[in-house]
């Protein structure tokens, strides 16, 4: 899984489970170590319903042994905020906010690991218009990488932060910001995860929102023309952003009679 062979590698991971659950208890941590990783496979394929499901087994056992204020615990609760947030289901906030707590008390504020919490914090806070707070997280976040770890190696949060910015410039109606940002996460997204990631519709989805409310209509409907292909062969039909990018192409970029581009308010570009 970790050289991106996802097809290749599901047979071992349910395998894997398999195993365990037949030789151990039904509630041992390595079962739920077993499906912690099956759920991560289901995340990046963007079967969410099943990660979903894995996820919230795994916290129900936390639960059942007095372990849901544990590391891992939190690591499976910030997981399960991502996915939230991929849906756009608001309950990605309390899950984000549960794991950012646990990490903050156990590990303090400065390290990684809680400045990731933040990032994962932040994003639900933006996806759900709750902007100023959104920034501030996203804030604190970018300072403490920065101040404690350094972003160079940190490229996939790098992409997230400007991904992030993004979102918060779109809301305020600074466009022209917030398509630089998008295609700085656009760029770093590709560079580090490659040209077929998740991630790279969900920016792309924001950059023609952007585009579109910036009157570049044009490259608007070339990017929603785009979005919901790349999105629908990689996370599915059912997903919202690919449901999101078809429904409003039509209404971002439609033509006249002579071929006019004209935008959903029948402004017609130049």
């Amino acid at each position: 899984r970790s050289l991106g062979l996802l097809e290749q590698s599901k047979p071992h991971l349910l395998e894997a489970l398999r195993i365990r659950q037949e030789l151990l208890p039904a509630d041992n941590t390595e079962i739920a170590a077993s499906q912690f990783q099956l759920a991560n496979w289901h995340t990046e394929r963007g079967d969410f319903q099943e990660a979903e499901i894995l996820y919230a087994e795994i916290l129900a056992g936390h639960l059942r042994r007095g372990t849901l204020d544990s590391l891992e615990a939190a690591e499976v609760q910030l997981r399960m905020s991502v996915l939230f947030i991929s849906i756009g289901d608001r309950r990605s906030e309390q899950y984000a906010r549960d794991g950012l707590a646990t990490r903050d008390r156990i590990l303090g504020d400065k390290h990684r690991e809680t400045a990731i919490g933040r990032v994962v914090l932040a994003a639900s806070l933006m996806d759900q218009e709750k902007t100023a707070e959104g920034i501030m997280f996203g804030i604190s976040a970018m300072k403490s990488l920065i101040s404690n770890h350094g972003l160079e190696n940190e490229k996939t949060l790098a992409a997230v932060l400007e991904y992030q910015a993004g979102v918060g410039f779109a809301r305020v109606n600074l466009q022209s910001f917030a398509i630089a940002r998008f295609r700085r996460a656009i760029e770093i997204t590709k560079q580090s995860l490659g040209p077929k990631h998740l991630y790279l519709s969900i920016f792309l989805f924001d950059l023609g929102a952007s585009l579109r409310d910036n009157k570049q209509l044009l490259e608007a409907e070339q990017v929603f023309t785009a979005t919901p292909v790349f999105h629908a062969g990689h996370a599915g039909h059912a997903h919202c952003h690919t449901h999101r990018a078809h429904a409003m192409r039509p209404a971002v970029a439609v033509r006249d009679d002579n071929g006019q581009l004209l935008d959903y308010a029948g402004y017609s570009q130049d």
